[in-house]
């Protein structure tokens, strides 16, 4: 997702969702171990989280996803950079 930000695409469809879980699934022993029910409930339920959450927000066609940035408040912003947090910044979407 971070990638598709960088690139200022801000649209995330079913494939991309679809790609995401296959690589987690791909790269972790523990998760390719998962049925596939289990695996279908915590793509959903991650999915739901981050809708929930309002980093996601549901578009036309149905499936479809608009990410969203929140925005970062510059004190919390310049606290983590003094104190050599700064790459906590791309894991709030602040690129």
């Amino acid at each position: 997702m971070l990638d598709k930000i960088k690139g200022c695409d801000r649209l995330v469809t079913p494939a991309d969702l679809r790609t995401f879980f296959e690589t987690k699934r791909d790269s972790c022993s523990a998760v390719a171990a998962w049925s596939e029910s289990t695996y279908k409930k915590v793509a959903s339920n991650t999915l739901l989280v981050l809708v929930n959450a309002g980093l996601l927000q549901p578009t036309s066609p149905k499936g479809n996803y608009q990410i969203r940035a929140v925005p970062i408040p510059s004190a919390l912003r310049q606290q983590l950079l003094a104190d050599g947090l700064g790459y906590y910044l791309s894991l709030m979407l602040d690129v």
